[in-house]
């Protein structure tokens, strides 16, 4: 269902809603006799085709199974997956009848499939991929590409067929449509190809089948017409109006070969090379690295155990595994292969069965212990080849431990917990198990390990706190196995950001405390530090660090673990794992270390620091800050004749309006949009083509932006924006190299058709961006602009490609004598919400880490006097949540309980308010929605949240919008009452929240919170992403009166999954 408006009924089906209506009616025995007289559909034919005898067919979404049933009686070997149990027990009596063999499996296609790699010969599916969104289509093919041996196959409906289109307008209209949510494909060729399949060709099939779906009125005479024009056209140009029901998308699995040359670019970079850095400033007194390498070998042939591995420490002298795994590389790029090999053949004799390690004198496996054994076992594997099937065993069992999304299993939170009630440990410091991954995954030439590590990293960055060493938890030694990861990944620029916040810390003789707020070393996090920031360039930073390391070794040439006063990190034993790191450190000062090739940004951060580790803010202050910049320069452009403002206003002005919406400043949006109103009804039509031309047409996209939110087109009419979208249409003959600002009027065409229905403005758009090409001449935030509009307008592989030129520009620009500081952070601000937009996370956290840097210091506050950049900051922070909840979605609970605490608080809130008409704001997989739909516990229920990957969630006949808590787009006194479910967490502006809330709720409205309490914080493993924060819902209930609510309920304790923690409040505050 094409996502042309932002209000939409979105029909979500259950597994019992599809299976009825895949049904239809029909029992096994009709089915049987079906397949028995030998009826087979044209997608049937084709699958007999494309498959071989004896070949293994996995089908996703099997639903009756009949397709797989006429494959299996033409000796395939069927094996049917589907989430619906009904519909696998029709399959099974099925095949039943037909005495035919088949293999059944209930799961969720968006959930890792289960079958191991390689282990069939072919997946296809049916009348799936159509129901599901971007994110989720690209984890479906590529789970499909990791178990397929030769071939995967999908079958859409095909967005070309007009019948097929029309009917199922006509059907949608009358309200007879049956199949919820789906999106008809015009191509699914880059999901195949991004998900490593090769040879990918596409074409339709079943061109009459599309006709039965004109069931509308009159559409007898239509059908007979078409088919009469079909049947007159040449074969070739019916191949070419593409007209079948099905689009058909066939993509091969690589060979060893090709799957070789594919591993070694698997975990993209979001960079291109960077300069060597020339800034070091190496302390006096550091010794040789060759001597300092001799005293900590001689620490390690004293302290490694007899025919096992390297000991704990110099007290405790049982072999560690962990440390011993990450030994070895140490050990190979230090010709001591024949240590190296005494430490692999003993770890490979205490390896589990299930292929995982235990730690030290320990019985329980560790995912981050294994993933280090993983590390030196792919190091070694050139000179002990007998031991590969070791490392395969260990790399399937951290990958077996992951969720979907990559990320990697904790350990119970007893052996998690730190000492002193410092919480637990970061999970993020799982990061440090993936370089491992990815060595084996050349190793073994496996690219499925690569792929994961991409998977995993990607959800790391945008989950975990990576930047925050204030946090409790955070000791130098774990904060510094995230950031060296982050390094070794490609994130360079995230690690870049990381370490910024040591710098800060660092003192003058090179020594950084072990937590925050101690005043205490911990040797090996120092060592580690040191490591990063030679790395990195830093050699000043590095060799300070070293050198006061080298203060603290004893004559053995072992380090303790911590020293200072209060040191609590093994602070009498000489620990094995600071004298590793010490040698790798003494081994890049050895070899003259140059920064990773993968930074997409690297001029002008030498020196420079993140405006939140110079100033000590956080991205919630920033954002006021931001907001308070915006509402002052608007002030100050409006003030006075405003039917004389400047274009450069007119444009600036404009161009806020949609941020302002995003964050919440609705009135003040729409004041503006009313000044904007009279100023363009002024403007004569030549308007566009003064002032610089150029200043003009960006102008004209702005104010076309501007004039097509909902909000603002509810309630100025759509007069402007019709006349300004004239002037763009009159331009479809210009080349865009002709005329600087034209994309960015093209891509604002694009947006307003899509906003308002209008798909002609929506095609002209794209026809006009496909016949022109890009290059990159200047870089200017203007310019930036423009080609992030020639990235929305045209397919993911040109505006990916265009992404990386942008970045080498940008790279090159740098904090030159001509670029001022500020545009330099504007355009990098603005590369990275392309690059989220665009789903590149990679690049766009790379982007936004530099930008931040580069913003210039301020006499006041924050982005005074940089309401250009403020607003570029807050559009990137729109760009990256959004994209955050695409990528995260799949992991969402889909329901909740009935007994659970949080439910039975909500079903206590809406009780006096039977016939409500309630909205679920933020609601995801609608676990609550569907809870009080079903429980007839409101008159209506609507579902709302960022993104639209939720839609097909939604029960059938509820309505579903896009939107935030800051920007719902709902009418003033819309809603009896909304819920705001574990979401309030998330939004940066608690304040203007509760303002947008009060504004959609009728008068004696409910406003019912249920979210986390911030005394559990400090307890929580892996800390909170530095956007998300938890409440005093003391503190929390007083900011509602303060906004116009009176508290009816609070409950500081709310029980959830059976347990009654403290992790849980609630608050029922009605709207006075």
């Amino acid at each position: 269902m094409a996502q042309a408006s932002t209000t939409q009924t979105a029909q979500g089906l259950s597994s019992g809603d599809w299976h009825n209506a895949i049904v239809g009616g029909q029992t096994p025995e009709i089915v049987a006799q079906r397949v028995h007289d030998g009826v087979c559909s044209r997608w049937g034919q084709l699958l007999l085709e494309l498959t071989n005898p004896g070949e293994v067919c996995l089908e996703l979404g099997s639903g009756t199974g009949e397709i797989s049933s006429t494959l299996a009686l033409h000796k395939r070997q069927p094996v049917l997956l589907d989430f619906s149990v009904d519909s696998l027990r029709f399959s099974e009596r099925l095949f039943s009848l037909l005495h035919l063999e088949g293999e059944f499996k209930q799961a969720d296609v968006l959930h890792e499939l289960p079958c191991g790699r390689a282990s069939v010969d072919v997946v296809w599916s049916g009348g799936l991929l159509e129901h599901f969104g971007d994110a989720q289509i690209q984890h479906i093919v590529s789970e499909s590409a990791r178990v397929a041996r030769r071939m995967v196959v999908s079958l859409v409906p095909n967005a070309c067929s007009l019948p097929y289109r029309l009917g199922k307008w006509a059907q949608e209209q009358s309200g007879e449509w049956k199949w919820g949510y789906e999106d008809p494909k015009f191509s699914l060729a880059d999901f195949f190809i991004r998900a490593g399949l090769v040879d990918v060709r596409e074409f339709s099939i079943a061109s009459g089948h599309a006709l039965k779906f004109m069931t509308f009125p009159g559409s007898e005479k239509l059908i007979q017409v078409w088919e009469n024009w079909l049947a007159s056209l040449p074969s070739e140009d019916k191949e070419r109006l593409n007209q079948g029901y099905l689009l058909v998308t066939v993509g091969m699995v690589p060979s060893a070969g090709q799957a070789a040359h594919r591993a070694k670019n698997s975990v993209a970079s979001a960079a291109v090379a960077a300069p060597r850095a020339t800034n070091t400033n190496p302390a006096q007194d550091m010794e040789s690295p060759v001597t300092a390498c001799g005293k900590a070998l001689q620490w390690v042939e004293k302290n490694t155990v007899p025919g096992q591995g390297v000991a704990v420490s110099d007290k405790n002298r049982h072999a560690y595994p962990e440390v011993t795994g990450y030994f070895i590389p140490t050990l190979l790029r230090l010709n001591k292969i024949d240590i190296a090999l005494q430490y692999a053949g003993w770890l490979a004799s205490i390896q589990n069965p299930d292929g995982s390690f235990w730690g030290p004198n320990s019985s329980e496996s560790f995912v981050f212990d294994t993933g280090q054994v993983v590390r030196g076992l792919a190091a070694i594997l050139p000179y002990a080849p007998h031991l590969e099937q070791t490392l395969v065993k260990a790399c399937n069992w951290i990958v077996s431990t992951a969720n979907p999304s990559g990320q990697l299993c904790v350990p119970p939170s007893t052996i998690w917990q730190m000492a002193d009630g410092r919480g637990y440990i970061n999970e993020a410091v799982h990061l440090y198990v993936l370089p491992g991954l990815l060595a084996a995954g050349d190793a073994l030439n496996t690219p499925a390990y690569n792929e994961f590590v991409r998977r995993s990293l990607s959800y790391y960055i945008m989950n975990c706190n990576l930047s925050n060493f204030y946090a409790p938890n955070m000791l130098l030694h774990f904060y510094c196995y995230i950031q060296e990861a982050l390094y070794d990944l490609g994130a360079e620029e995230v690690c870049r950001h990381g370490m910024l916040t040591l710098e800060k810390l660092q003192r003058p003789d090179g020594m950084v405390p072990a937590f925050s707020d101690v005043s205490w070393v911990c040797t090996p996090g120092l060592i580690q530090a040191a490591i990063v920031w030679l790395k990195l360039g830093r050699q000043d930073r590095g060799l300070a660090a070293l050198s006061h390391v080298q203060s603290l070794r004893n004559a053995s040439g072992g380090f303790p673990g911590s020293a200072g006063q209060g040191a609590a990190y093994f602070q009498n034993e000489e620990l094995s794992w600071a004298v590793k790191f010490w040698l790798d450190a003494q081994l890049l000062r050895q070899s003259g270390h140059e920064p990773s090739s993968a930074s997409v940004m690297s001029q002008g951060l030498t020196g420079a620091e993140s405006i939140q580790a110079r100033d000590k803010v956080t991205v919630i202050e920033l954002v006021q800050n931001a907001v308070k910049e915006l509402e002052r320069t608007v002030a100050q452009a409006v003030q006075g004749n405003k039917a004389e403002m400047s274009m450069e206003d007119v444009e600036f002005v404009a161009s806020i309006i949609p941020c302002l919406l995003n964050w919440g400043r609705r009135p003040l949006a729409l004041q503006l949009a009313a000044e904007l109103t009279r100023i363009v009804a002024g403007m004569p039509d030549s308007t566009w083509d003064g002032q610089q031309k150029a200043r003009g047409l960006w102008g004209l996209a702005a104010l076309i932006r501007a004039f097509s939110q909902s909000e603002v087109l509810a309630v100025c009419g759509d007069a402007a924006l019709k006349s300004l979208c004239v002037q763009v249409l009159c331009r479809q003959r210009l080349n865009a190299d002709g005329a600087a600002g034209l994309f960015s009027c093209f891509a604002a065409l694009a947006e307003a058709g899509e906003r308002t229905g209008n798909s002609s403005w929506k095609d002209c758009a794209r026809f006009w961006a496909n016949r022109q090409g890009w290059t990159v001449k200047s870089i200017t935030p203007d310019h930036v602009r423009d080609a992030a509009s020639f990235i929305v307008l045209n397919s993911p592989e040109r505006g990916n490609a265009l992404l990386q030129q942008l970045a080498r520009q940008i790279d090159a620009m740098g904090l030159s004598d001509e670029a001022l500081p500020q545009e330099y952070a504007r355009c990098l601000l603005q590369l990275a919400e392309a690059a989220w937009t665009a789903g590149c996370a990679d690049l766009g956290e790379a982007a936004y880490s530099q930008g931040m840097a580069a913003l210039p210091e301020t006499v006041e506050a924050p982005f005074a006097g940089l309401a250009h950049e403020a607003c570029a900051f807050l559009d990137a922070l729109t760009a990256r949540q959004k994209h955050g909840f695409e990528a995260y979605f799949p992991n969402f609970i889909d329901d909740i309980a009935a007994d659970d605490g949080r439910l039975l608080f909500v079903q206590r809130a809406l009780a006096p308010v039977p016939h409500a008409r309630v909205l679920d704001m933020g609601t995801a997989k609608g676990r609550y929605l569907r809870r009080i739909h079903y429980g007839r516990l409101a008159a209506s229920v609507t579902g709302q949240d960022v993104h639209d990957a939720f839609f097909r969630f939604m029960p059938k006949g509820v309505a579903a919008r896009t939107g935030t808590v800051l920007r719902s787009g709902w009418a003033d006194g819309e809603f009896d009452a909304v819920l705001l479910c574990e979401v309030l967490e998330h939004c940066i502006d608690v304040p203007a929240a509760i303002a947008e809330m009060h504004r959609i709720l009728c008068t004696s409205g409910q406003l019912i919170i249920i979210d986390k309490n911030k005394s559990r914080l400090d307890s929580w493993p892996g800390g909170i992403p530095e956007w998300e924060q938890w409440f005093d819902c003391e503190a929390l209930a007083a900011q509602l009166r303060e906004r116009g609510f009176d508290i009816a309920a609070m409950d500081a304790d709310v029980g959830y999954e059976g347990r009654k923690d403290g992790l849980f409040f609630g608050i029922t505050a009605k709207k006075k």
